[in-house]
């Protein structure tokens, strides 16, 4: 008689719950895989810093090193510019989502990847109108 038990059983499928998007990265459409909840902060960030998805994971990707990938340089993109706006303090003196910094994108984007430079962090709530992607070859 078979041992119907073990038969019966099934391995819990390996489900990821990673949410794969296109975006388009200076000029290449690339596909990005991130949790929901960074989508979501993803899109809140340049929703209140009125800029698309597309130019800020631009500048990540010139910003970022060589050795680091850009699903991981977004990530920690996201987690800085809500860790600086965890005081209302934060709030206030950066001026969220004022739009008053040009190229406040790149810096604060090298800043975030490369703190070895020892710049001090500028606010991640200017970034608004700053980053202007290299237009794509055509």
């Amino acid at each position: 008689m078979p041992n119907t038990l073990n038969s019966s059983k099934k391995k819990p499928s390996a489900h990821s719950t990673l949410v794969s998007r296109n975006i388009t990265v200076n000029g290449h459409r690339t596909s990005v895989r991130l949790e929901p909840a960074m989508w979501n902060g993803l899109t809140d960030i340049c929703r209140r810093e009125h800029i698309t998805v597309h130019s800020l994971c631009s500048a990540v990707a010139t910003q970022k090193s060589k050795e680091t990938s850009l699903t991981a340089a977004i990530r920690v993109f996201i987690m800085a510019y809500y860790r600086a706006a965890a005081t209302e303090e934060g709030h206030e003196k950066s001026g969220h989502g004022q739009c008053l910094a040009d190229n406040a994108v790149r810096t604060l984007v090298q800043i975030v990847l490369d703190p070895s430079s020892g710049a001090p962090l500028p606010s991640p709530y200017l970034i608004g109108k700053a980053y202007h992607p290299p237009a794509a070859a055509g």
